[in-house]
């Protein structure tokens, strides 16, 4: 239900921080025109995002040119551990986190910003908008879910 509400210029985010889900997620946001975050989370990205936004900036600029040069540009392999999956400098319309119960400052963060969260989680004590319950260790149902979401976000976007 909430997703019919998504705009067709809405900014997907998948956030999976853990090993196991950074394929799940990178495939997803590939195949909803989103972004990953699948290394690690800057704290303060949305509420902040001024200065993120110019972060992925530079982030982008720095990667049209760092072929160019031989040693490469130490900015720019900073950058590159922090945004390589923004695929939009976008502030998110909506977040979907693997494992949300691992990063409650993210939650609290979107729910600061006003950003709805979706999370696959395995207890019922959720800091996310809209809770996916499931056993978020087995790489089947995250699989499975994921797929049904994914579906459900090209149909609206």
């Amino acid at each position: 239900m909430f997703l019919k509400t998504l705009h067709p210029s809405a900014h997907v985010v998948w956030v999976a921080l853990t090993p196991e889900t950074r394929a799940l997620a990178q495939k997803a946001a590939q195949l909803t025109r989103g972004s990953v975050v699948d290394k690690r989370w800057l704290g303060g990205t949305l509420s902040n995002w001024p200065v993120i936004k110019r972060g992925l900036l530079i982030y982008k600029v720095l990667s049209l040119y760092h072929v160019l040069i031989p040693d490469g540009l130490p900015r720019y392999k900073r950058l590159l551990r922090w945004f390589k999956g923004w695929q939009k400098i976008k502030k998110p319309t909506i977040l979907i986190l693997f494992n949300p119960e691992n990063h409650p400052n993210i939650c609290r963060e979107a729910k600061a910003n006003c950003i709805p969260t979706i999370g696959f989680i395995k207890t019922t004590k959720s800091l996310v908008d809209f809770p996916i319950y499931l056993n978020s260790s087995s790489l089947t149902s995250l699989y499975t879910s994921t797929n049904a979401l994914v579906k459900a976000i090209q149909t609206t976007l």
